[in-house]
């Protein structure tokens, strides 16, 4: 029952998203990007938000059902896991199709999961992370939003989080800077995104100057001066790119006398 359930959900998701394409914005999507994005379908990105939306309500409406009925014991814990896990698993599945449409849709779809998140998720989210996302759009889709809601309902997870930046993969070091994003901006975590800045400013890869820079730029919002202080400071081991992105909010007498 349940497997042909999500089956049949599957197949209404795809057709949904299939008649929203459109064709100039397919086009523009692949002329946007410089990474290989796979298939195109060409729905934006209001649209998979609505989409989704409305078939992970109907997703969770039925599974909920499901394993209340299935669950001998009743057990509210392992009802939500197995929730979870099936939802997660459906993530993973449109991810693998390779199509840009439903791996965008999925990281929406793992976004609304949030009250389901579990602390043991960082292996699944990261082994997401390091397999699946191929592009800035995705990985700051899934930063800002998945990201962030795991790292924020278990602080701890923020040293785990750290360790991306030793990581080879580019997606992975973006990540580890815009997951940090929305922390700073609701919370003092100034350390924590100097620690980071610290080891991303020597990589050379412009996805992770981009990314590095851009919380920078959020950070001195609230901090200017030790944005300030810190870009006066290690601007001879940063690229330009990082250095304009982190500056780029700031006064023209500071940033005239940072680039110079």
């Amino acid at each position: 029952m349940k497997d042909e359930f999500i089956k049949e959900w599957t197949i209404g998701l795809k057709n949904e998203i299939l008649a929203n394409s459109c064709q100039k914005y397919k086009e523009s999507t692949q002329n946007f990007f410089k990474e290989q994005l796979g298939e195109i379908i060409g729905v934006r990105t209001p649209t998979l938000r609505k989409i989704s939306k409305t078939y992970y309500r109907n997703l969770e409406k039925f599974l909920k059902g499901y394993y209340k009925e299935s669950c001998k014991n009743n057990d509210k814990d392992e009802i939500n896991r197995l929730i979870k896990n099936d939802i997660y698993g459906i993530c993973n599945a449109l991810l693998e199709e390779k199509v840009h449409d439903y791996g965008y849709l999925s990281l929406i779809l793992l976004h609304s999961a949030k009250k389901y998140y579990e602390k043991e998720d960082f292996e699944f989210f990261s082994e997401l992370l390091s397999n699946h996302i191929t592009n800035w759009a995705f990985c700051d889709e899934f930063s800002i939003h998945a990201f962030y809601e795991l790292t924020n309902k278990y602080p701890e997870l923020l040293d785990d989080l750290f360790k991306l930046t030793d990581s080879e993969n580019r997606w992975m070091q973006r990540s580890s800077a815009v997951t940090l994003i929305f922390h700073i901006k609701r919370g003092d975590i100034r350390d924590r995104v100097f620690k980071t800045a610290d080891v991303l400013i020597l990589k050379r890869d412009d996805m992770v100057e981009k990314g590095i820079g851009w919380l920078l730029k959020v950070t001195a919002d609230s901090y200017q001066q030790d944005v300030y202080n810190y870009v006066l400071t290690n601007k001879e081991k940063m690229t330009r790119t990082t250095l304009r992105y982190a500056i780029e909010k700031m006064p023209q007498e500071l940033r005239k006398e940072a680039m110079s």
